[in-house]
């Protein structure tokens, strides 16, 4: 299971997306989605790319009240 939103600034939107453990935990399933977006892009399909964080890492992991987000 996962969670999507929608995020707007004044020039951009953004679409945001949490998974949830143990859904695709792997980090490999989820870096398989991403490859297959930018694949997708770079052949002229429009999707929503994914976006680097400032490390250059498109997966970040954070923690909500003891619960491992990924």
């Amino acid at each position: 299971m996962n969670d999507t939103y929608l995020i707007r600034t004044l020039n951009e939107k953004f679409v945001f997306r949490v998974y949830r453990t143990p859904w695709r935990s792997n980090y490999s399933e989820v870096g398989f989605e991403i490859d297959l977006l930018n694949h997708l892009f770079k052949n002229g399909v429009p999707v929503s790319t994914p976006i680097q964080a400032i490390d250059s890492e498109y997966i970040q992991e954070f923690f909500l009240r003891g619960i491992s987000i990924n």
